[in-house]
């Protein structure tokens, strides 16, 4: 998803990113992979909307509707890990656990709960007045890079959970570059210079936490698992490069 294309200003962007959950739900009840997945994207791109706005500090209905995505995300996670498992390990027959799984998201998807998490989000998107300016964006970005930056040279000795925590922190500073595209916050090459050494990064350390997690919550075949490891080890080092390119910028 461009956001450049997709959110006609700044202040509107919430809201357009309740309405892609809205577009995409009737895909995800029927299965598809990629719509799963961009759920899980769009939930993302909500939290960093509302972290770069500061919309979410100090606002109740905020803590309750972020618990309620969490909750949908979970759902959605489930399926995720087995289409990423039948994906990278060959010989993985996960269509009885994912049709398990989907039942549950379909059900999830259909409840009175999701109705009123959309209703909610909606109406939270909308009722919030922004009050912070152009510069107080560019400041939190700012931030952002720099505690980014700061725990990137600790990222060799850091642990899996660890590693994971600091991905999450990569992807809130990617989705927050690509949104502030429409406040022009970021000069356009500036824009361009860090999304692409932040994807790169997110990705990496993301097949890496898929990696891990396929690992360790499903008991795969000997030849399997040393085909994870393996795996595992390239994505380190593919990510650790990525992160190179990300402090050079």
């Amino acid at each position: 998803m461009r956001p450049e294309r997709d959110f006609a200003d700044f202040d509107r962007s919430g809201s357009a990113l309740v309405l892609q959950l809205r577009r995409d739900v009737h895909t995800v009840r029927v299965g598809s992979p990629a719509a799963i997945h961009r759920m899980r994207i769009t939930i993302a791109r909500i939290r960093a909307w509302a972290a770069l706005t500061e919309c979410s500090e100090g606002r109740r209905p905020w803590r309750h509707l972020k618990s309620e995505l969490v909750w949908l995300n979970r759902q959605l996670g489930n399926v995720r890990d087995l289409d990423v498992l039948a994906k990278n390990v060959s010989g993985a027959d996960t269509s009885h656990a994912r049709r398990v799984a989907h039942d549950r998201l379909v059900r999830a998807t259909t409840s009175p709960r999701f109705t009123k998490l959309v209703t909610d989000a909606s109406r939270w998107a909308g009722d919030a007045r922004r009050t912070t300016s152009k510069r107080d964006v560019r400041s939190r970005l700012k931030k952002w890079r720099r505690k980014l930056m700061k725990r990137a040279s600790e990222f060799s000795s850091m642990h899996g959970s660890e590693q994971h925590s600091f991905r999450k922190k990569v992807k809130r500073l990617r989705y927050g570059v690509e949104l502030s595209v429409v406040t022009k916050n970021l000069a356009p090459r500036r824009v361009k210079r860090l999304r692409k050494p932040l994807r790169r990064l997110q990705t990496s350390l993301g097949d890496l936490q898929d990696t891990r997690q396929m690992t360790e919550r499903f008991k795969l075949q000997p030849s399997a698992a040393a085909q994870q490891r393996k795996r595992e080890e390239e994505l380190l080092e593919d990510a650790s490069i990525a992160l190179k390119k990300f402090q050079a910028k």
